[in-house]
This record gives C-alpha cells, sequence and structure tokens, in this order.
C-alpha cells in the first residue's frame, strides 16, 4: 500500500497587535498623543510652580513695606507699583492657566471623534481587527479605557497644582470660587466633563461617520454643554443661604451673591438699602458651598456620561454584523 501524505501543515494566523496584546497596540497606535499629552501636563505643571512663585511675591511685596522706609523695607509708594505688576502678571497668568484646562475637555472630545474612532474606521484598520478575535464591543472598550484611565491620571497633578498655586495669594485677586474657569479647573468636576467629552466625542463620530461633520458637532455640543452649566445650571444644584433681615448684616466677602431685595415700612419694595428700607431678603452661597455643588454636578455629568457610552456600545453593536 502507498502511505498517505501528511497533509500540508497550517499556517499559524498571528493575532492582531503586537507582544503584548491589544491594549499594547492601541497604546502604540496613539502613542503621539500620549506624547502630547504627557509634555502638556509637564509644561503646564512647570508653568503653574512659577505661576505660585509670583503669588508667593506678590503677597509678600503686599506687606513688607515701611513709610518712611526702615530696616531696609522699601518706602511703600515703590511697594505698591512693584505689587501692582507681580498682581497683574499673577492673576493673567493663573486665569490663562484655569482655561486651559477647564477648556481642555472640548479638546479631548474632538480628539475622541477623529482619532479613537473615525481616522481608524476610515482607514479600515477596524474591519480588520473585527475579523480577527475582536468583537467591535472589544475594540472600542479597548479605545476608550486608556483614553479615560491616561486622561485622568494627567488630570490630578493639574488640578492638586491649580489648587495650590491659587493658594498663594490669599485675596484672589478677583478670580473667585465660582467664577466658571476657576470652578471647572480646581475641583472633582474637571474629571467629569473629560470622560463627557470622550463619551460625547466617540458617539458623535458612530453618529456622523464623517470627519468633519463629526468634529464640528462634537465641538458644538462640548462647548455648548459647558456653557450651559456655567450660566443656566450650576447654582441652582444646590439650596443657596437665605436672610430675611431687619438690619444689614454683611455676607463673607468670597459668597456668590444672587439676589438682593429691601422693602420699606408699607411693604413697597425699594432699591437694595435705600433709604427708608425697613427689611431685607438676602441670597447667597458661601464658600463652603463649593464642594457639594462640584458633587452634585459632576454626579450628574457622569451619569449622562454613562448613558452616553452606553448608547454608542449600543449603537455599534446594531450596526455590525
Amino acid at each position: 500500500m502507498t502511505a498517505l501524505a501528511a497533509p500540508p501543515a497550517v499556517p499559524e494566523v498571528k493575532k492582531s497587535g503586537t507582544r503584548g496584546g491589544p491594549l499594547r497596540a492601541a497604546l502604540r497606535l496613539h502613542r503621539g498623543a500620549l506624547v502630547v499629552w504627557a509634555a502638556f501636563v509637564a509644561l503646564g505643571g512647570i508653568g503653574l510652580f512659577q505661576v505660585r512663585r509670583l503669588g508667593e511675591e506678590s503677597a509678600a511685596i503686599g506687606t513688607a513695606c515701611a513709610s518712611p522706609p526702615h530696616d531696609g523695607l522699601p518706602p511703600c509708594d515703590e511697594n505698591w507699583h512693584a505689587l501692582f505688576g507681580q498682581t497683574d502678571y499673577y492673576s493673567t497668568y493663573i486665569g490663562l492657566a484655569e482655561a486651559l484646562i477647564a477648556y481642555l475637555p472640548v479638546v479631548l472630545a474632538l480628539y475622541a471623534a477623529g482619532a479613537l474612532v473615525l481616522h481608524e474606521q476610515q482607514s479600515g484598520r477596524h474591519a480588520l481587527l473585527w475579523t480577527q478575535a475582536i468583537s467591535p464591543a472589544r475594540w472600542l472598550a479597548m479605545k476608550l479605557a486608556p483614553a479615560a484611565l491616561l486622561t485622568m491620571l494627567g488630570f490630578v497633578p493639574l488640578i492638586l497644582l491649580d489648587r495650590w498655586a491659587r493658594a498663594a495669594h490669599p485675596e484672589g485677586l478677583g478670580t473667585d470660587w465660582y467664577a466658571a474657569d476657576v470652578f471647572r479647573s480646581t475641583g472633582v468636576v474637571t474629571f467629569a466633563y473629560a470622560l463627557l467629552a470622550l463619551a460625547v466625542g466617540v458617539l458623535v463620530a458612530l453618529l456622523v461617520r464623517r470627519m468633519l461633520p463629526a468634529l464640528a458637532v462634537t465641538g458644538v455640543l462640548m462647548t455648548g454643554a459647558i456653557v450651559y452649566a456655567n450660566e443656566y445650571v450650576r447654582m441652582s444644584l444646590w439650596p443657596p443661604v437665605t436672610r430675611y433681615e431687619t438690619s444689614y448684616h454683611a455676607v463673607p466677602h468670597s459668597a456668590l451673591q444672587l439676589a438682593n431685595r429691601s422693602w420699606d415700612a408699607d411693604g413697597n419694595e425699594i432699591g437694595w438699602m435705600a433709604r427708608g428700607s425697613v427689611r431685607h431678603y438676602r441670597e447667597f452661597h458661601p464658600e463652603s458651598h463649593f464642594w457639594p455643588i462640584q458633587l452634585v454636578e459632576a454626579g450628574i455629568v457622569l451619569a449622562l456620561a454613562g448613558v452616553l457610552t452606553a448608547t454608542a456600545f449600543w449603537l455599534l453593536r446594531k450596526r455590525t454584523p
């Protein structure tokens, strides 16, 4: 009998990704963005150290003077000129730093829409991955999870350093805790908006599926959500302090005053603290409301991010055979 020939060897199918699995492959694919993000965090940290130094110098100049000058202290007139310069620099730079941190979620949303989803879909690479034992849901999870984790890790030092730099000057320089950029760059709500940005970017990309329209819609939606929360929602998330009184009692300087009303003896409303006023009403948020409002807003934003993320997974599953 003739011996049967051995069947030809089946070539081994190489799994997708590089050594270390799909997660490492995803990180390597976006290593350019990782480098940019790491450089931004590092430069931002260095900048906030310098802002802290300016704040400390401004606070020191404000007290270290004498009229007439003695014991090596400068005259107060010169001191105030120096203080104005230092204070102006400090106020400008910390305001710029907080604006950059506060609006980073808009940039993150654009990145999520363009680089995480549409760039790969338009290149067809996602279809290749889906044929190599990687489900669409796992593909999307591999996009979102590392981006969310690295974003959170980057925001931690920026927020802590910003709060540290802000504490250098006791007067606050007119940028109180309730200012929009300050509020979104000094607390937990910053993380919530970052996660919302990822969810908005991914969902819009899956819905629109064209690069430029998706980026435009993403930018408008994310900016609109931030502005709407700033202008119409935030200060109604926690009950304000209310006072009915017959004599004037000052509220803390750092409080956000919402309403001031006065009435005369006949019950007619007149101008606040006008002559003849006998009854007053005040409504305000003291600085102690910072964290309650932060936590409530962060919870709402996180819930919205969760709904949008779940919708993105559902949409991807529905569109994938």
